[in-house]
């Protein structure tokens, strides 16, 4: 597996791609005026304004989605070069970046599948409904969960895991290494990261939401 500059801007251009397409989709089957109406939760309570005000908010979530994407995916390929680095192996991280890029379709793909789902079983559903659907994780088995427990609990799914699976096969083709070598840094590399990234959230969330932990 080789990612020329001309691959990884395709890569990088077809995930954008379909991040934009889960947001359309989320737009037109859950985001309405009616959704955050039924809800109780109006986006400004002045008949006329919702839609342009919705309007306006979904333009800045492509931006922010696109832009964070690309933040993850810099961020996930630094950590996985320091790893190998570490372990005495000194890889590109251009290749590195093509393959987190491409592994980085698996929380797209469960985006998508959220939104479908959701449309599905909840035709009239809420915001609140919304916010306790989480595909494939670990707080889908409890009824009630603390505010600050709540995102360890939603890191906690088969799509992280498939991330991680598919960044080792991804570098193990790039390389010519066993699966199994690979995955041993990657895990290593990666989820020391993640569990800091949960543990900041975590404390975010009791440092400004107290009421709810």
């Amino acid at each position: 597996m080789y990612f020329s500059k001309k691959s990884i801007f395709i890569s990088f251009g077809a995930i954008a791609a379909l991040t934009s397409v889960t947001i359309v989709t989320a737009k037109y089957l859950i985001y309405t005026t009616n959704f955050f109406a039924e809800s109780k939760n109006p986006l400004t309570g002045i008949y006329g304004q919702d839609a342009l005000l919705l309007s306006e908010l979904n333009i800045w979530l492509f931006l922010i989605a696109n832009g964070y994407l690309l933040v993850k995916c810099l961020l996930v390929s630094f950590c996985l070069y320091t790893g190998f680095f570490i372990a005495g192996r000194v890889l590109s991280f251009r290749q590195i970046f093509g393959v987190v890029t491409l592994a980085e379709s698996a929380f797209i793909i469960s985006a998508l599948l959220k939104v479908c789902w959701f449309h599905w079983r909840y035709p009239n559903g809420s915001l609140m409904e919304w916010h306790s659907v989480y595909m494939l994780s670990i707080i889908g088995f409890f009824n009630h969960v603390p505010a600050a427990w709540s995102y360890a609990l939603q890191t906690m799914n088969g799509f992280e895991l498939v991330y991680i699976l598919t960044m080792a096969f991804g570098i193990s083709r790039m390389t010519g290494n066993t699966y199994k070598n690979e995955l041993t840094v990657v895990a290593a590399s990666y989820m020391p990261v993640l569990l800091l990234w949960v543990v900041i959230v975590t404390f975010c969330t009791i440092l400004y939401f107290p009421d709810h932990t």
